[in-house]
């Protein structure tokens, strides 16, 4: 080959192997306007949800989880008046807590205004006799408490309670094991009575403290008869009643899922819950 051939020839690569690079846009970003390059960090949203433009969205998407934290006397977590929380003889009410603190107060409320031992039940860690975690409920035998281990005792992470009623007893599991028993007759439902979430419907002590509530499902069925892993999240089946999954994270009401009932927030606070 001549040299000025082999000249021609080279110059024609070079050209070729740039025009080629420019083409593709797969090297090295430019930073600017909305192009689609391999490291995409434009300050314009280009491309993808799952890029990370400064100007757009951050590499992953939005958080989909909240729960409910209680920290002072006044929040509030409250349904109107309703016969939706009457279960029936055999129920259970679940939900996932979690302690930032010392943890004291109400975690949940079924009884009637003015009337609270007359029917309905409610979930403690506060008692004049023994400190401990308790369910209260009137049965056809009168008052019962079935109580469980100080809720101070357990860990900092997420633990799942639930109370099985069977129409005989009642029973207390925490994070799928069983904790407490109490022979009972039937409960008493005294109707219609709101559901308080992280407090006292009536009365002193009242609000939740140190704690953080989520998915809260009252079921028409008793659901364990033995130990279970618990569900990070809990569903909806032709058995539940009431089912707040708490993930709006924003704004002053949190919509159960079955019927609709809404539960009216006040000094609450939402935050993100991964278990």
């Amino acid at each position: 080959m001549q040299p000025e051939t082999r000249t021609l020839w080279v110059s024609f690569l070079i050209v070729a192997m740039t025009l080629g690079c420019q083409a593709t846009g797969t090297v090295e970003d430019d930073d600017v306007g909305s192009d689609d390059d391999v490291g995409d960090d434009d300050t314009a949203d280009d491309d993808t949800a799952t890029d990370d433009d400064t100007g757009g969205d951050d590499d992953s998407a939005p958080p989909s989880n909240f729960a409910l934290s209680f920290h002072e006397e006044e929040n509030r977590a409250l349904t109107e008046e309703t016969t939706a929380v009457d279960l029936g003889e055999e129920f259970t009410v679940e939900f996932w807590f979690q302690r930032t603190g010392e943890m004291q107060s109400y975690l949940m409320d079924s009884r009637r205004a003015y009337a609270l031992n007359d029917g309905n039940w409610a979930i403690y860690q506060v008692d004049s006799e023994m400190v401990s975690l308790t369910f209260f409920f009137v049965s056809e035998e009168g008052d019962k408490k079935l109580r469980g281990p100080d809720i101070n005792d357990l860990g900092m992470g997420w633990h799942h309670l639930a109370i099985v009623c069977t129409g005989v007893g009642a029973y207390m599991y925490i994070d799928g094991m069983l904790e407490a028993y109490e022979e009972a007759a039937p409960i008493v439902w005294d109707l219609p009575a709101p559901l308080a979430v992280g407090h006292r419907h009536e009365g002193y002590p009242g609000g939740l403290e140190g704690g953080i509530l989520d998915e809260v499902r009252l079921s028409t069925v008793a659901r364990y008869n033995a130990a279970f892993a618990p569900e990070p999240v809990l569903q909806a089946d032709g058995d539940t009643a009431l089912l707040w999954h708490l993930d709006e994270g924003v704004g002053d009401v949190a919509t159960d899922e079955v019927i609709g009932l809404d539960l009216a927030l006040a000094g609450v606070q939402w935050v993100e819950a991964e278990r």
